[in-house]
């Protein structure tokens, strides 16, 4: 029972020991303090007290308020030099220390806001969170060293040093180092270094991945989604890159589209450009409005523009400029030079299902061909440089050109009866290509050589009805003869 209490006066003892000290300790306006519901633990009574519900806690916290309320201060400097500024909570050693009469910010975390003296409406989360930052209005930096030096206004960083060096304005950083020495106004990046040094003048972008836009200095409207996308870009604009490494080594290029894991991974400077595909484009250097769909569909392509390559693997040896590959492999085996062609089917092949040549305006059907019918270009105001010919001439040449059973090679199935173009072409020398027949040459010999062949039985006919005529004459003499 003793014992218990001895135990109890101790108690008693001590915690009349802590009331008497904190007392000691906590510190009463002096006679020329006239503000309301005010309280402060710790150091110095302030110079002037006339500002009304207030908190301050620690060595010199709001040591220099003039007539400044609502304020909230914790920590030794915690808005020392605040002077009419109200609204504001600080907490941590020197905290909004520079303060004069800032209103309604926000500042946690030691050295938050340090050097900032007019600023108003801002929110300072973390170690030298906005430290460097003065007068500015409406930010939020949260992280180690958020916005430390940052000079704009309207601002969200949220990472350790995001936006640490910014001056740039309506911008938003989530990420260690996002934006890390910005300049711009109203980007997003979002990601570790993402738009980490856009130095000059870059706007309107947004980057989301790690190191996404990273050397973007001055390019503007980018969009950037994943991680190195658009990494080394510094001046390019109106990009949209998505996914892994797409466009990662684009520096200047300008409007173009790369979706997919390396597309357009390597191309640095070209412009208008569409890849949509894993390693589509991927080697290109300085393309121009190509456009490649299909996993790795211009994949080895390394220079070349105005091409169009649809299905995986589609164009993906060649290089030119003008050319259309579609279909699945489509295209040369081989690394290949060339321009103005069509090339559809699907696997690789030197004779394509179709065949084109844009520059010559011919096509090549490397199989057979069905259609309910197929009309011919043949309009008098088409055509130019009217000649007559000598359809018996004609008719010669055709009586004289070799007719043959043939089949093409690869098809010994399918048999054919017709000329040879060689043979044609040395008969009637219509063509430079002495390879080819056209339908319209075919169609305009048969019709002279009929057309002879009229004239001939014309003749042939006239000649027969007058020796019909000569031969009744010859009978009715006969007959007159027979009857004497």
């Amino acid at each position: 029972m003793k014992s218990q209490i001895y135990t109890n006066r101790f108690l008693l003892l001590f915690i009349f020991a802590i009331v008497v000290h904190s007392y000691s300790w906590s510190q009463t306006c002096e006679s020329d303090c006239y503000g309301l519901g005010n309280t402060r633990v710790g150091g110095p009574a302030t110079i002037n007290f006339n500002g009304d519900h207030n908190t301050y806690v620690g060595y010199l916290a709001g040591y220099n308020i003039v007539s400044g309320s609502l304020n909230s201060f914790f920590g030794s400097s915690a808005g020392e030099s605040n002077t009419t500024g109200g609204g504001n909570s600080f907490f941590g050693y020197q905290a909004g220390k520079s303060m004069l009469s800032g209103l309604h910010n926000s500042y946690f975390g030691n050295m938050a806001g340090t050097s900032d003296s007019l600023g108003s409406r801002n929110c300072f989360f973390g170690k030298e969170a906005g430290r460097y930052s003065v007068a500015t209005i409406e930010n939020c930096y949260f992280g180690l060293k958020a916005g430390m030096n940052s000079d704009g206004d309207q601002n969200c960083f949220y990472g350790a040093q995001s936006g640490m060096h910014n001056v740039g304005e309506y911008n938003c950083f989530y990420g260690s180092k996002s934006g890390l020495s910005n300049a711009g106004n109203y980007n997003s990046f979002f990601g570790y270094y993402a738009g980490a040094d856009c130095t000059s003048d870059g706007n309107w972008n947004s980057f989301f991945g790690n190191e996404a836009g990273r050397f973007n200095t001055s390019g503007n409207s980018n969009a950037f989604f994943g991680y190195f996308t658009g990494r080394l870009n510094t001046s390019g604009a109106k990009n949209t890159f998505v996914g892994e490494n797409a466009g990662e080594r684009n520096t200047i290029g300008n409007s173009n589209t790369y979706i997919g894991e390396n597309s357009g991974k390597f191309d640095s400077i070209g412009m208008q450009n569409t890849y949509v595909g894993q390693n589509a484009g991927v080697f290109i250097n300085d393309g121009i409005s190509n456009v490649f769909i299909g996993q790795e569909a211009g994949r080895n392509t390394i220079n070349g523009g105005y091409n169009v390559f649809i299905g995986t693997g589609a164009g993906k040896n060649l290089s030119g400029i003008g050319n259309v590959m579609i279909g699945n492999h489509c295209g040369p085996g081989s690394a290949s030079i060339f321009s103005n062609r069509l090339y559809i089917n699907n696997g690789v092949s030197v004779t394509p299902l179709i065949y084109g040549e844009f520059d010559s305006r011919q096509v090549v059907i490397n199989g057979n061909f069905e259609a309910l019918g197929i009309d011919n270009s043949c309009s008098r105001t088409l055509k130019e440089n009217f000649e007559n010919v000598s359809k018996q001439s004609i008719l010669d040449k055709i009586n004289s050109l070799p007719i043959l059973s043939w089949n093409y090679k690869g098809q010994p199935e399918c048999s054919h009866i017709g000329p040879i173009a060689e043979d044609f072409q040395d008969l009637f020398q219509l063509n430079v290509d002495n390879t080819k027949i056209s339908t319209i040459d075919v169609g305009g010999i048969t019709l002279a050589g009929i057309q002879a062949l009229t004239e001939q039985n014309e003749a042939l006919r006239s000649a027969i009805a007058n020796q019909n005529h000569v031969i009744q004459k010859l009978i009715e003499r006969i007959k007159k003869l027979e009857e004497q």
